[in-house]
């Protein structure tokens, strides 16, 4: 009698389990879909406010440089310039990447031209880290929404417009989006 009562505790349990793991797949597909409802990309109406980019780049290299810069240049439905700062690089650094674009020199280690129409200006800085890069940067900037990227972060189509009109709000002052890495496999930290 022991061994039948043990065989209905563990069907009691294998069926308790089955409930619970459907209730939990359940849960998972209505959260899922939830949260595409919320976060769905939603294109803001009216103006949005202009932007200036500030891209630091360090030894990126410049096609990953550029595939980078192409693809902030090519956003659409806001104003917006990119101003891009080579913090010392050893390696594909601001006179290789701004021949590959076609910039022009502005001064001994200043660029300027326009990618996709947008604008987009080059300095080159002695080597000072990222905050100091960027901080340069800020003082170039010629529009007031100031937003900041990685040389491995690309932008979704529309995204800066969506990032821009969280600022038509004058008691916003910090916004964010989602970020994709585009070498986002290749390290240990964001897996193999």
């Amino acid at each position: 009698d022991q061994l039948g009562a043990k065989s209905t505790d563990v069907a009691l349990l294998q069926a308790a389990l089955a409930f619970v793991g459907v209730d939990l797949a359940n849960g998972l597909v209505l959260n899922a879909t939830l949260f595409d409802r919320l976060h769905a990309e939603r294109e803001p109406d009216g103006d949005v406010p202009a932007v200036s980019v500030l891209l630091p780049l360090w030894n990126e290299g410049v096609d990953g440089a550029r595939a980078t810069i192409d693809a902030w240049a090519a956003q659409r439905g806001v104003t917006h310039e990119l101003v891009v700062g080579d913090d010392g690089s050893t390696v594909g650094g601001a006179p290789a990447l701004a021949a590959a674009m076609g910039l022009q020199a502005v001064g001994a280690q200043r660029w300027s031209g326009e990618l996709h129409g947008t604008p987009v200006s080059l300095v080159r800085l002695p080597h000072a880290g990222k905050g100091a890069t960027l901080n340069v940067l800020a003082g170039h900037a010629r529009h007031g929404v100031l937003v900041t990227v990685d040389a491995d972060t690309l932008p979704t189509p529309g995204s800066l417009r969506r990032l821009s009109a969280a600022f038509r709000k004058p008691e916003v002052d910090l916004a964010t989006g989602v970020v994709s890495i585009a070498n986002g496999r290749e390290g240990w930290l964001t897996g193999n």
